[in-house]
């Protein structure tokens, strides 16, 4: 058994199943009176998630996170100095004690060790429990990671609060 919990839910395709389980599961740790904050895609009405914004999961407070790179291009959207003002939720979540961190995905900038891996790190060292997304053609990269240790789900609902509800109710003192 490790001392830190994190867990993934691994998705096929465009990933808005577990973006639409990681939204559920933040809402029902919210509805059990855990300090549930992070980051998660806003979803549109059609069920699908938003690559291009991150929303806080504490006050919904909503940030851009993609440069406008112009039609035709490219290279990659996700802006760092943007990603970085988002992350200042993540921080401040960690340091004021959350309950659990839920993040967006696990993705190919954090496997370039860029986007949110401080943020992750910071969130497992203080004992909070992190869920995130992962697409399955980086789980690989999402094992490395976690030194094997992380745990690995469906992208259901279900699977994700439940294990948010353990995990959460873990780290209570």
């Amino acid at each position: 058994m490790t001392d830190f919990a994190i867990a993934a839910l691994v998705y096929d395709g465009e990933g808005d199943d577990a973006a639409a389980a990681l939204w559920q599961a933040a809402r029902a740790a919210q509805a059990d009176g855990r300090r549930a904050a992070g980051l998660l895609n806003p979803l549109d009405k059609q069920g699908r998630h938003i690559k291009s914004q991150l929303v806080s999961v504490a006050d919904g407070q909503s940030f851009d996170i993609f440069q406008q790179l112009g039609s035709g291009s490219q290279g990659c959207k996700l802006d760092g100095r943007l990603l970085a003002e988002a992350a200042s939720v993540l921080r401040r979540a960690a340091d004021e004690g959350a309950d659990i961190l839920f993040f967006n995905k696990f993705g190919h900038a954090e496997i370039e060790n860029r986007g949110l891996n401080a943020e992750y790190l910071a969130a497992v060292s203080a004992g909070i429990p992190v869920l995130t997304a992962v697409c399955r053609k980086y789980l690989d990269d999402w094992r490395q990671f976690c030194g094997g240790a992380g745990d690995e789900l469906p992208p259901a609902a279900e699977a994700a609060s439940a294990w948010a509800r353990a995990a959460a109710g873990r780290a209570q003192p």
